[in-house]
């Protein structure tokens, strides 16, 4: 799969998730914190690996920014700018694992989504998916995007998505779903998240993710 990132499909997607990271909307936030300018979301870019098959377990590694009219190339569920390794994706399709997944105690954050048909629909659009999925995993697993910033402004901290990992233990519907986070650590060089994500009938997924902080 080829295609061009564009800065008009990530918005769309964002809009849709709710990451309002700066960083993907302002050039002028994006260049005082270093970069070239606006840069596309890295679960945007990792969710054009969504296809009609069912996805149990996924994990991204982003290793490199991506601006607006990048050529990229998908390569056996990694993406490149020409050879440059920019999302590094290790996918497993398959149907729900079935382990039994309970939240732990030391949830710090909670963000609860209502979405609906046309939110799915754009979500496919951004990423100009050609099919019917009603439910895409990648949707689930970018939901975590937004809460992370949430949460990451309520403790006054910003940063760029570094990791992202979930696994779908059970059926679920991204029109009723949470996000919790465990604050695994936060660092200087790094913060690290445990992620949950839960229906009205029990954690459909879990996962870790990894964020670079700007500043702290």
């Amino acid at each position: 799969m080829k295609f061009v990132a564009l800065k008009n499909k990530w918005i769309g997607y964002a809009n849709v998730v709710g990451d309002m990271n700066l960083i993907h909307r302002d050039d002028g936030v994006a260049e005082k914190v270093g970069l070239e300018g606006v840069v596309a979301p890295g679960m945007w870019l990792a969710s054009h690996i969504q296809g009609t098959s069912r996805i149990q377990r996924a994990e991204f590694g982003f290793k490199s920014s991506v601006y607006d009219h990048d050529f990229i190339e998908m390569r056996e569920n990694s993406f490149y700018r020409n050879e440059e390794l920019v999302c590094k994706g290790n996918v497993v399709f398959g149907e729900p694992s079935g382990e039994d997944v309970r939240l732990p105690e030391e949830i710090v954050y909670s963000r609860y989504f209502c979405k609906n048909d046309e939110d799915v629909k754009g979500y496919l659009d951004s990423i100009n998916f050609k099919g019917i999925n009603e439910n895409p995993e990648m949707f689930l697993m970018s939901l975590s995007a937004s809460s992370l910033l949430e949460y990451a402004e309520s403790k006054n901290l910003f940063g760029i998505h570094a990791y992202q990992s979930m696994e779908v233990c059970m059926d679920f519907d991204v029109r009723d779903v949470a996000v919790h986070i465990k604050e695994e650590k936060i660092g200087k060089r790094m913060c690290k998240f445990d992620l949950y994500w839960e229906s009205s009938w029990g954690v459909v997924a879990s996962g870790k993710a990894k964020v670079l902080p700007v500043f702290i």
